[in-house]
């Protein structure tokens, strides 16, 4: 038996769909690059720097999660990114990571803030919300505890003379604690933000660049400095969370850029 309001209801079925369409065709390209860096200089692994303690160092290994990502704007209003799709894994070693490319609404922002690691309810969750940059099978390999439970949120490795030779003069600076689940723990999220000098302006006639600089050389600039010499190892502890205090300072903005996007 045909229905008499069929036609009707895939009119309307239609017309939710072009709505649909464009909406989506409103939202604007945002992309958050990353640009790792030592001093005034790029960042390259392997490379001999030399810190701010008179201590040379070269890394081997530089990753750090971002997170849920969310911009305010003019108003005080708030586009937060969808929390399945604001999950990144930067790694120097992978430039193709360093580019984190965002579909936001139009609009003009004022500020930005991320996560600095992973909140606690999703490295809480079950492997099936934790794929993609999360799986600790795959692209999230070498950045989980198993022991503890929990993801590394910043990952720092490399060579140094004045590392022990215990150690065989590597160092080694894996951060993370995200306060526990059964009982409390450390906590080492951290959460930075930037205030545009004047509003990021979202547009779907432009890709919107903002070029955040991690300079690795502050890393060991903390209020507390930290010296290899010193701390040459430190996966937990007090003295963990004072470099996670320390290192929301390395990133900083230092841009923001417009690409046409009309097309020829």
């Amino acid at each position: 038996m045909i229905r008499k309001h069929q036609p009707k209801k895939i009119i309307i079925v239609l017309l939710l769909a072009f709505l649909s369409l464009n909406g989506q065709a409103q939202d604007s390209q945002i992309i958050l690059s990353f640009e790792n860096a030592f001093g005034e200089e790029p960042m390259q692994l392997k490379k001999e720097f030399e810190n701010t303690h008179g201590e040379k160092v070269s890394f081997s290994l530089f990753n750090y999660f971002i997170s849920n990502i969310q911009f305010t704007r003019k108003d005080g209003s708030k586009y937060v990114v969808p929390q399945d799709s604001s999950y990144f894994l930067i790694k120097e070693s992978d430039p193709n990571s360093q580019d984190i490319t965002l579909a936001v609404p139009k609009g003009k922002y004022k500020s930005l803030s991320f996560t600095i690691g992973i909140d606690s309810l999703r490295s809480t969750q079950g492997p099936d919300k934790r794929q993609g940059v999360l799986d600790v099978g795959a692209d999230a390999r070498g950045m989980y505890w198993a022991w503890n439970s929990g993801y590394i949120f910043l990952k720092m490795e490399g060579k140094s003379p004045a590392s022990p030779d215990s150690l065989r003069n590597n160092f080694y600076y894996h951060i993370g604690g995200y306060g526990g689940f059964d009982q409390k723990t450390l906590n080492n999220i951290r959460t930075k933000s930037f205030e545009f000098r004047k509003p990021l302006t979202a547009t779907p006639k432009a890709i919107t660049v903002a070029t955040i600089r991690v300079n690795t050389k502050q890393f060991f600039e903390g209020p507390i400095p930290l010296k290899v010499g010193e701390h040459p190892s430190v996966m937990w502890g007090p003295v963990s969370t004072q470099i996670a205090d320390a290192y929301v300072r390395i990133f900083s903005l230092i841009g923001v850029s417009y690409q046409d996007n009309r097309g020829d």
